[in-house]
């Protein structure tokens, strides 16, 4: 008793520094049930001093904990272990409290965030739900607050390791559902959101049962495609459909055929896996939301956003073509072109989707072959010359090239001209007259020269003045 009394009268004079000593030694004498906490009372009360006269031991230890952070307290050896076991010693009197947790996390954003996020991790997983639920809104909170990606990363990493000690997966499922649920929060940035993605597809990468955990979250966001979320609401899902996605095989290149026409907005390529039977819908309800988008009045701030979220959506439904094996059909190509090419005042959309159509057409075309020649009629040569930049001429050019190539009018080796009644070539004598785009006219100009100079053998056996009738040709194009 006389020892405690000692330890006492020292804690109630010492500094925050040099306390610590005192409270892990009074922590022992209760710890080691060698005396009662009411019989420390009974002896703070004797001691009569102002700070301890209304408080017992243990809110004693509450008031100290934060002192001892922030006097640079975990400058000192073996800092760590000692405010575990201040902190041990709450937790098993039941008085940790929410303002520790407020402490703790304070003390993060200093010289010793690593020490204090480990000390978050070893005493995350005997928190009561309360408390768990409130770290998690400390993390939310400072998350949108941020604005340095580094310590967006470093919170991310911390939530990884806090995951990583729950055995039995709650935790795990409790992360997942507050980063998807942060997401979709109205002041997340983009930036953010796409750190939070990968964080999650991790965190999701690690479950024990990996192929449920995949399924589940596949199918939240097929189901958020069906909801009346407008605006940023589908980019989360856009972004973590093309993560979980990378867990599939590639699709068969295996073509079906089949003349029953499908009644969707597009038409069946391949097989598709059995967990991906929702492609026609996502990719329905996606360019829904494309077309809504294009739609919105931006403001000048809020132009670099808008224009990535255009793109987001232009992507993704490049991928879901791609994975889910799909073709693009007329309709949607038409009303995807109209609402960004035709009807947009934004030159960074309009190049946007030139790249995306030009993308489409690349290699093995994601565009319904039976489709191409009426979209290339009825949308690309009907375009006004000057809405073009330089990719929509280069997206011109591929369509272009493969409407006559399928018509027959250019040799499949090294494109020569087989006809000089090439389809389009009237509207590049359009935008040579009146594209105001000095660069696109020369563009023109070059496709121009490309086709006529190119010469397949044929063409000259039909006719020895091959060039003069061309010469003929261009004269009544300039005087038209």
């Amino acid at each position: 008793m006389f020892r405690l009394q000692v330890h006492l009268r020292t804690l109630v004079m010492s500094s925050p520094k040099k306390d610590t000593k005192e409270l892990l030694q009074i922590i022992g004498f209760i710890s080691n049930g060698r005396i009662s906490p009411q019989k420390v009372q009974n002896l703070l009360e004797m001691e009569d001093k102002s700070n301890f006269h209304q408080d017992n031991c243990i809110s004693s230890c509450s008031k100290r904990i934060s002192q001892l952070i922030f006097e640079e307290y975990l400058d000192q050896p073996n800092s760590f272990d000692k405010l575990s076991q201040m902190i041990s010693f709450k937790k098993n009197e039941r008085s940790f409290s929410s303002q520790d947790i407020d402490d703790i996390w304070s003390a993060q954003f200093g010289q010793h965030e690593s020490i204090i996020h480990l000390l978050l991790i070893q005493i995350v997983v005997n928190l009561s739900d309360t408390q768990i639920d409130y770290l998690f809104d400390k993390f939310k909170y400072s998350i949108l607050e941020m604005k340095d990606d580094l310590r967006v990363q470093s919170l991310l990493e911390l939530m990884g390791k806090i995951v990583e000690v729950d055995t039995e997966d709650v935790m795990r499922m409790k992360v997942l559902s507050l980063y998807w649920n942060l997401c979709h929060h109205e002041d997340i940035s983009l930036a953010n959101m796409s750190q939070i993605i990968t964080a999650h597809v991790k965190i999701l990468d690690g479950s024990s049962n990996l192929e449920a955990r995949k399924n589940h979250w596949l199918q939240v966001c097929i189901e958020e495609f069906s909801s009346k979320r407008r605006r940023r609401g589908f980019i989360p899902s856009l972004r973590l459909i093309r993560e979980i996605c990378s867990y599939y095989p590639e699709p068969s290149n295996i073509v079906v055929q089949s003349s029953e026409p499908i009644p969707v907005d597009v038409a069946q390529r391949y097989n598709i896996t059995d967990e991906f039977q929702g492609c026609h819908m996502i990719l329905t309800n996606v360019v829904h939301s494309l077309i809504y988008l294009s739609q919105y009045n931006v403001d000048q701030g809020d132009l670099s956003c808008y224009n990535i979220e255009v793109r987001e959506h232009l992507e993704f439904i490049g991928f879901i073509l791609k994975h889910g094996s799909l073709w693009l059909l007329e309709a949607p190509a038409k009303r995807i072109w109209k609402s960004l090419i035709e009807e947009s005042h934004l030159e960074e959309v309009r190049d946007a989707c030139f790249e995306w159509f030009l993308y489409l057409m690349n290699n093995e075309p994601d565009i319904n072959p039976e489709h191409v020649k009426s979209f290339f009629d009825n949308c690309i040569i009907q375009m006004d010359p000057k809405l073009l930049t330089m990719s929509g001429m280069e997206c011109f050019n591929i369509f272009f090239r493969s409407v006559n190539l399928k018509e027959n009018k250019l040799s499949r080796d090294c494109f020569l001209t087989k006809d000089l009644n090439l389809i389009g070539i009237d509207y590049i004598w359009k935008i040579i007259r009146t594209c105001p785009n000095k660069k696109i006219v020369h563009r023109a100009i070059d496709i121009l020269k490309e086709k006529y100079t190119q010469l397949d053998p044929s063409l000259r056996d039909e006719d020895e003045n091959i060039e003069n009738t061309i010469l003929s040709s261009f004269f009544d194009k300039l005087y038209m």
